[in-house]
């Protein structure tokens, strides 16, 4: 029978073993949910970087252009008119690094007694 169980009072150890143990797995979990926030920041860099090449894929069609060479005329109108998902891909990848980092830093924290 564990007192923990049962209702007996506790022992001083068996609440610091619970102690411990919840700190862990609060640890882990917060590791977990910063796994999640990067997967999601991945999807969304990936979203907006379809966005942009449909966007391009777009104007061409629209001008009736196969192929817009950089530095010209047509490239910067293209740069002009699909601007809003070009900054809502730098603004992806952004959030992605941001993501990756703090994930990088929660696994150190972690791995470094974070959890003890």
């Amino acid at each position: 029978m564990s007192p923990l169980i049962e209702g007996d009072p506790a022992t001083a150890g068996d609440r610091a073993d619970l102690q411990h143990l919840v700190g862990a797995l609060s640890s882990i979990l917060s590791v977990a949910r910063q796994a999640f926030k990067v997967y999601d920041a991945e999807k969304a860099r990936e979203d907006a970087q379809f966005h942009l090449e449909a966007a391009y894929v777009a104007w061409k069609r629209k001008h009736g252009i196969e192929r817009v060479e950089r530095d010209t005329l047509d490239w910067t109108r293209m740069m002009v008119a699909t601007k809003a998902q070009f900054q809502a891909l730098e603004k992806a990848k952004r959030a992605e690094r941001y993501a990756r980092g703090r994930l990088s830093a929660i696994i150190l924290w972690y791995r470094e007694g974070g959890a003890a």
